[in-house]
């Protein structure tokens, strides 16, 4: 962060416990959980509204049988797919800004952003979905906000560079873990509010969304310290293609050892990571729905209780393998990646609902993978290069998210009648390559200069 340097009035700067933007993250993940959690019913409600099914007095499009979702379901996942889709490719263009522009402006700016759109998008399907006569359709123009905005890509940019401006090397790792106990807390409250609101109206988790997320921006309004000093006389134009040339630089410049590869490499794995992730939660409805007949209000249960090992589970494993044992990120997340492809194939042949929950359990130790690897990355470059570094691994992301509900929904759709449980068998496919990418970083480390000797303390 050339620019700036973090800021003196900060004053957790140092501490593991101190908490910023973590209720903000809580909050906003409320409200994207719930919304999760009903947006597959709504899709398919309007689709069996709006197609020749619907015509049908005897179908009730709001109670469907099995025979009749499996009908539904192909154009449904195609609308979820193009919801990701304008979700992800327009941030994917705004990345390119958003993150360079954030080294120079500040953080809290960027993460105002961000969550105004996503307040304006929840609000826009709280109002549509009062309207059974929208077609779905409409439905998608409630992504648009997200879009424009940058999306959760430019929120969750924000709050990792606001860690690494605030928190030490030594401490890191814990903070950033944290973050995401507070994000997944926030699901498992989406998820479980879901529940409750969802068997009164679909319009009661949207405005459940809308007013979580207004209190959200209000936090970050009011009480979110800035966590870099704005120098004066800095551009604060936000389309400025030298912050992008600034941030190719940073990236393909030559370093000692194989650092440059690091970068890359990282980039391409945690990329994979989040493919496997969105796309198997996108469609992990759909499948239990196909393989087990399960309702929406068997398959929250679930999701909570997923939710929240994804939760606990990481905490624990960085807090004793890494903060306690000081075993190297790359080590724990080499062996927590060959735990997770053992994890699909057993997702994959499970055919009792006790071994779902068990696959899930030794599964959520993948969680921690995010955490693990931008650790590393702070710890391994210059803190003055991360927030690029970590701007450029959140574009690479942007642009591989664009591929996993194609990719998925491919699988998916083609798949469904006769070998649904593809998705994981893909999805375990995608896992080894990960491990040997993960591999090959960890020889790379070994065979670069040591990370304490290119740190630059702040």
């Amino acid at each position: 962060m050339e620019d700036s340097e973090p800021t003196n009035d900060v004053e957790i700067k140092n501490r593991k416990f101190g908490i910023t933007l973590e209720p903000v993250m809580l909050l906003i993940n409320i409200g994207i959980h719930a919304n999760l959690m009903v947006q597959t019913n709504l899709f398919e409600e309007r689709v069996c509204l709006h197609s020749d099914l619907g015509q049908n007095k005897s179908v009730n499009c709001y109670n469907m049988t099995a025979a009749e979702q499996e009908i539904i379901q192909p154009a449904a996942a195609n609308f979820l797919m193009f919801k990701n889709l304008i979700e992800t490719f327009v941030p994917c263009l705004m990345t390119l800004f958003l993150g360079a522009w954030s080294d120079v402006n500040g953080r809290k700016p960027l993460l105002l952003l961000a969550i105004s759109g996503i307040v304006i998008s929840n609000c826009m399907f709280s109002a549509f979905s009062t309207i059974p006569s929208l077609s779905p359709e409409m439905f998608l123009l409630c992504s648009l906000p997200v879009a424009v905005s940058g999306g959760t890509g430019a929120l969750y940019l924000a709050a990792f560079c606001y860690i690494v401006d605030i928190i030490d090397n030594k401490s890191r790792a814990f903070r950033i873990v944290v973050l995401y106990t507070f994000i997944d807390f926030g699901s498992i409250l989406g998820s479980v509010l879901s529940t409750i609101l969802y068997s009164s109206s679909t319009t009661y988790v949207y405005c459940l969304s809308s007013f979580v997320s207004i209190a959200g921006l209000l936090y970050t309004y009011i009480f979110l310290k800035e966590s870099v000093v704005i120098k004066m006389g800095a551009n604060s134009k936000l389309f400025n293609i030298q912050l992008i040339r600034d941030l190719w630089q940073t990236v393909k410049k030559q370093r000692l050892g194989y650092l440059r590869c690091v970068i890359i490499l990282s980039a391409v794995s945690l990329t994979l990571n989040l493919i496997v992730m969105f796309g198997e939660g996108t469609y992990m409805y759909m499948y239990l729905q196909k393989q087990f007949s399960w309702t929406l209000e068997k398959f929250l249960p679930f999701r909570a209780s997923m939710t929240l090992l994804h939760a606990i589970v990481p905490v624990i494993v960085v807090y004793v393998l890494n903060a306690k044992l000081q075993i190297p990120e790359m080590y724990i997340v080499t062996a927590i990646t060959a735990i997770g492809i053992f994890e699909k194939i057993c997702f994959a042949y499970s055919i009792y609902e006790w071994q779902l929950y068990a696959a899930e359990a030794v599964g959520s130790t993948v969680y921690a993978t995010q955490t693990l690897i931008r650790s590393q990355l702070s710890k391994s470059f210059p803190s003055e290069e991360i927030g690029k570094i970590l701007t450029f691994i959140s574009l690479v992301e942007s642009h591989g998210l664009l591929l996993y509900s194609p990719i998925y929904n491919t699988i998916y759709v083609a798949t469904v009648q006769n070998f649904a449980n593809c998705i994981f068998f893909f999805s375990a496919i995608l896992g080894i390559f990960m491990l040997g990418l993960f591999g090959t970083i960890l020889f790379l480390l070994s065979r670069s200069v040591k990370p304490d000797d290119c740190l630059i303390e702040n």
